[in-house]
């Protein structure tokens, strides 16, 4: 995968757009926008929800911490874990950046990458 980045330039982003959809097309790729950025894919079926799903098979507990569009389908498959009968938390950590609906999705919101840290290293002290 590649990932083409508008992030210090957001004024750039349409070219990101379009230029993104004109590659993936003419290279057979699958194209995903993220925030201010366009990643294109291998045409597959494997995405962080899949990854999620995957790994979380068997356990009892899952988190997940996620802060651009593209982990919504780790949320997705979190809720698929939930409604399963396991433990699960999606953590959606903000910036001016994060898409609302990613917000939306979380049973958790933390400040950044400074309240990830705060929320692992509690998570850490529990586990012992």
């Amino acid at each position: 995968a590649v990932t083409i980045h508008a992030r210090r330039s957001p004024h750039r982003y349409p070219w990101v757009e379009e230029f993104g959809a004109a590659t993936a097309e003419r290279l057979g790729l699958a194209a995903h926008p993220g925030r201010l950025s366009m990643e294109l894919r291998p045409p597959v079926a494997v995405d962080k929800g899949t990854v999620v799903a995957s790994l979380s098979e068997g356990m009892a507990a899952a988190c997940y911490i996620g802060d651009d569009r593209g982990d919504l389908p780790a949320f997705a498959a979190l809720d698929r874990c939930r409604a399963a009968g396991m433990a699960t938390l999606a953590v959606a950590a903000s910036s001016d950046e994060a898409p609302a609906e990613l917000l939306g999705a979380a049973d958790l919101v933390v400040d950044g990458p400074e309240g990830t840290l705060a929320l692992l290293t509690t998570l850490a002290g529990l586990a012992g």
